[in-house]
Order: C-alpha cells, then structure tokens, then sequence
C-alpha cells in the first residue's frame, strides 16, 4: 500500500509540474486561469481562489488548465484568444518545458543517491561502488520462486548454508536440488526472511530451476560536481533513446514490420514504478525521470488534444498570418481526447492481461 501511494504521489507530482507550467505561462502572459485541476471531472474538491477554481477530480489519470476564452474568441485582454502567437505559443509549450526540466533536476540528483548496477564496479576516485550482492530482477510467472514468494528486488544473501560468491555458483547449485527442498536466505527492505522453495529439474532450453533472473549488483554513486556530469550524461542518452523510440512507434506504423517498443498503460506504468521502488527510492526516482522526459516528447507529438496538436495550429496560423475557424479547432480536439481515452482504456486492458 505505501508503495502504491508513493509511485501515485510522483505520478500525480508529474501532472502537477505539467499544468503548473501552462498556469504559470499563462499568469506572465496575463491570461486569466479558470480552473487548475487535476484530474478530470467530475469534480471532488474544489475550492475558489481569486479568478481561479483549483479543484482535484474524479478521474485520477492527468489534469488540466481551462483558459478564458480557450475555445472561443473573447474581446477582452486577459482572454487567450486575444494574445498573440508568439505567447499563446508560449503558454501551450510550458507544460512540455517544465516536465523536461524537472526531469534534469531528477537526473542531476539521482548520481549522488546512487544507480543501481547489474555488473560489479571498482570504485574510482570520484565514485564510490557498495556491493548489493544477487538481486532477483525479475521472476517467472507460476515458477517454483513464484509460487515461493520471492519477490522482484530481493537480495539472496545464502541458498541453504551456501552464500554464493557469485550468480554461477548459485545456479549450479540450484540444478543439482531438483525436486528438492531448498531454503532461501533473503534481505528484503532491510529485513531478513526465509523462504522454502523446490527447484524444478530442467528439461527446456533457457530453463531455469527457480525461474528467477538474477544478477550481482551494487549500487554507484558519484561524487560532487562529477554527479552533475554523470547526470547530464544520463539525461541526453535518455532523451536520445526516448525519441528513437517514438519515431520507431510511429514509422513501424507506415511499416508491414512490427515495432519493438513496448507501450504500457497506467496499470503497466504502476507495476514498473513497483519493480523499480523494489530496487531503491533512487531507481524509483531515475524512473520517474524517465517518465517526465517521456510526457514532455509525447506532448509534442502534433496529435488531437494533446500541446503538440494545440501548437500546430498555432503554426499553422503564423504561417499563413490567419487564424483557423475555432469550431475545427473544438473538433478536432475533441474528436482527439476521445481517441485517447480509447487508448488508454486499451492500454489498461492489455496491462490487466499482461501482468494479472
């Protein structure tokens, strides 16, 4: 339960920072904010302050900044119909700016907490390496560590009165106890557990006789200011890999081959933040990086609804120095945010079937 409640409260922390961004542009650009929410109605709470309603609603997945005079031309300075491109694009384009660069700030934290490595390091002068030792990174559904209860994230300290230097010695172990009653020494969030577990015998390829993925890990962490470096590193690789993955979505689309990224929905996205938690409050954190610099990309996309369709008609109209009739607009927009909540209703389906 607190794991849930934490990865709801960086997940909801996210939206905020997102529609802060559009308040906050819209307040210098003196456009009046009706509402501030998060979520999407109906609403729960509410509460009026000044010229804006700030309310949380009934919906939990994203939020929202309702603008005076959004969807309709209204004569009025503070209208946001009546400010020009230039700052109508600023505002629209805040929510992606704030998202990336709260997500620099998490990646110029995260090195000084530490990342959590799957190879062994030799501490440098400017980092410092603490050895974990065999971390289960991932578990075989209805496999003998499944239905044990060894969870993601455990670290296994011994196997009987084995304590394994290394993941080779233990697996070699494991598959001379087939059928067998083994007992697991683990450390799971600072306490020590015992488990009871029967390795099977291996008769498939790729087989294992638990059905864990483990590894030897350590945690690295680096030292000021060579974690600012390490940070920026991280933060540009990620970027980088992030849109490659996007543009391979979309191309494989206009492609008879399928596309190898995997796309997961709120109860996906859950379920990841959970493995991630399992490994640390930093991996959890570098995890949420990650998402925000996923959100800002994915708002740029020019699709309905989302800022990247907002800014091409604001393009558009500087382009041709006309503006488009606002009912196009209002449709098209609309017709949009029913396509994605169809995709995420999809999205959560697949989830369901993917991992309950």
């Amino acid at each position: 339960m607190i794991t849930f409640l934490v990865i709801f409260f960086l997940l909801s922390l996210l939206v905020f920072v997102h529609e802060l961004g559009h308040f906050l542009a819209a307040k210098r650009e003196n456009v009046k904010v009706e509402e501030f929410g998060l979520g999407f109605p109906p609403r729960l709470f509410f509460k009026k302050i000044g010229e804006t309603i700030y309310s949380i609603n009934l919906i939990p997945f994203g939020g929202f900044v309702r603008l005076y005079g959004e969807e309709s031309v209204i004569k009025s300075k503070k209208s946001f119909a009546s400010k020009s491109v230039w700052s109508r694009i600023k505002i629209t384009t805040a929510g992606v700016a704030f998202n990336y660069l709260f997500a620099l700030i998490i990646f110029l934290i995260v090195p000084l907490f530490g990342y959590v490595t799957v190879e062994p390091q030799k501490s440098k002068p400017y980092t410092e390496f603490r050895r974990l030792g065999i971390m289960v990174l991932d578990i075989e559904k209805s496999s003998p560590a499944d239905k044990a209860g060894v969870l993601r994230g455990d670290i296994i300290l011994q196997v009987d009165s084995l304590a394994p230097s290394g993941t080779e010695e233990m697996v070699e172990y494991l598959k001379n106890k087939g059928n067998e009653t083994v007992w697991l020494t683990l450390k799971r969030k600072g306490e020590l557990i015992k488990l009871e577990i029967v390795p099977r015998i291996v008769t498939k390829k790729n087989q294992g006789p638990t059905g864990m993925v483990v590894a030897s890990t350590g945690i690295i962490s680096y030292k000021f200011p060579f974690s600012l470096y390490a940070g920026l590193k991280n933060f540009f690789e990620t970027t980088y890999s992030i849109i490659n993955g996007f543009y391979d979505l979309i191309a494989s689309l206009f492609r008879e081959e399928k596309h190898s990224v995997d796309i997961a929905g709120p109860v996906g996205i859950f379920s990841l933040g959970s493995s991630f938690f399992s490994f640390g409050f930093s991996s959890l954190l570098h995890f949420i990086g990650v998402l925000s610099i996923n959100l800002a990309i994915l708002n740029l996309i020019p699709f309905p609804a989302l800022d990247g369709g907002r800014l091409l008609f604001l393009i558009i109209e500087s382009v041709t120095r006309r503006k488009l009739k606002e009912t196009y607009e209002i449709w098209f927009h609309k017709v949009g945010f029913i396509l994605l909540l169809m995709l995420l209703a999809y999205f959560t389906l697949k989830d369901i079937q993917r991992f309950f």
